[in-house]
């Protein structure tokens, strides 16, 4: 095939030659081109066209449909990576039991959760490192729960603390538990000026140049669908929505001038949707800067099938 030629279409009708595909139906078939196809470098196929007859004499209105199954692969941000912890107390020793969990954690979150047995008070001591929290249900985790002294419904634990030991009522009972790491794989910053990129010199003197500069200064850096700046000229008001992953951060120390312009006096971190009545008289410093701060989750593939159904 031409090396110019960088799209093409096929038709590839059903009524093949019986000779070739004599297995053929008018449901179901296969068919071939008349010569081969020989094509350089890497192509995408695509079913761009279906043609189906309106009426078939063999098809009656009880069966008189088709389906089409379409698989996609998607990707899902979780905010929360779950690790769950399967283990059996099979040991008197209650120090040596909880050694052999933590290694067993250790696994999943290093030293991140750790418990330690202290013979002399009864006493179990958990660390939690920040973001971590242990998360047990009393349908898996009835067992432990009895160890940690705590009643025997769904519970979450999220910060540092000690429990009052408790022997096991039987030896060799299984229990699990789940570990979510709520912290983020990355954090960074990004700092973004009241001023245009390409025009250090030029300063925004209205709302609506303003905002327009964050606009295009945030565009630069990839951001602008998970930021955006929603201003009414009539109204004079501002509206800021943010990804679930942003955080836009206006402070004293980053730009004064911003936060009177929004007619805020304190530093302020935003989150999810925010409004704001803007001061339309109030200068702006042209060294005046806003934070960014973005948070990159865990990304989990998953694939989706649908079968769509016409008649």
């Amino acid at each position: 095939m031409d090396e110019r030629i960088s799209d093409f279409y096929l038709t590839l009708p059903s009524n093949a030659n019986m000779d070739y595909f004599p297995k053929n139906t008018q449901s179901f078939y296969r068919t071939k081109l008349s010569h081969p196809l020989l094509l350089f470098g890497d192509w995408e196929v695509a079913l761009s066209e279906i043609c189906i007859p309106r009426n078939w004499f063999n098809i009656g209105n009880h069966n008189n449909f088709y389906t089409i199954l379409l698989e996609e692969e998607r990707k899902i941000i979780q905010e929360e990576q779950p690790f769950e912890i399967k283990f059996k107390y099979g040991t008197n020793d209650p120090e040596t039991f909880f050694k052999l969990l933590n290694r067993k954690i250790a696994n999943h979150v290093g030293e991140n959760v750790r418990f330690s047995f202290k013979a002399h008070k009864m006493e179990v001591e958990l660390f939690l490192g920040e973001g971590f929290e242990i998360h047990l249900q009393y349908t898996n985790s009835s067992n432990f729960l009895h160890l940690l002294s705590l009643e025997n419904h769904d519970t979450v634990i999220n910060i540092s603390k000690t429990f009052a030991f408790q022997p096991p009522l039987q030896l060799s009972n299984d229990f699990s538990f789940v570990i979510m790491n709520t912290n983020p794989l990355s954090v960074s910053e990004h700092i973004i000026p009241v001023i245009p990129h390409h025009n250090e010199n030029v300063i925004p003197k209205t709302p609506k140049q303003l905002f327009e500069v964050f606009r295009e200064n945030i565009k630069l850096l990839r951001l602008e669908h998970l930021i955006h700046f929603i201003y009414n000229d009539i109204t004079s008001e501002v509206d800021i929505h943010l990804a679930k992953n942003i955080e836009v951060h206006f402070s004293q120390s980053l730009g004064k001038s911003l936060l009177e312009k929004l007619n805020l006096k304190n530093d302020i971190i935003l989150q999810g949707i925010s409004s704001f009545k803007v001061n339309r008289a109030h200068p702006i410093d042209k060294n005046d800067h806003f934070k960014i701060i973005v948070k990159e989750y865990f990304e989990k593939q998953t694939s989706l099938s649908k079968d769509m159904i016409y008649s």
